[in-house]
């Protein structure tokens, strides 16, 4: 299983980027609540000839209609330690995230 992602446009941001491709994959419209995670990787790590930046947001559905994207296999809400399996660090984006959820409610106590 993934989290929705994709590449930024040259007139978007990166907070317009994640709102754009979750629309794209998922067919929801989302607030971006908190960025949780900017990870780095250089030229030639995991065989990649360019540089990667991933911008990783918590956020929340606003909107919308689910749908499946001809990049998808499959659309579905999953509680994150019932995931069967994850695809690269996606599984650590999204405990990262969820720290950051646990975090806010116990700072609002």
């Amino acid at each position: 299983m993934g989290l929705p992602g994709g590449l930024v446009e040259p007139h978007e941001s990166p907070p317009e980027a994640a709102v754009r491709e979750t629309r794209e994959e998922t067919g929801y419209e989302i607030n971006l609540l908190e960025m949780t995670t900017v990870n780095f990787r250089k030229p030639g790590e995991d065989g990649l000839p360019h540089r990667h930046v991933h911008f990783v947001y918590r956020s929340e559905i606003i909107g919308g209609t689910a749908h499946l994207s001809a990049e998808g296999q499959e659309l579905k809400h999953w509680r994150l330690d019932r995931v069967p399996s994850w695809n690269g660090e996606d599984k650590e984006y999204a405990l990262q995230a969820q720290r950051h959820q646990v975090a806010e409610r116990t700072d609002a106590r």
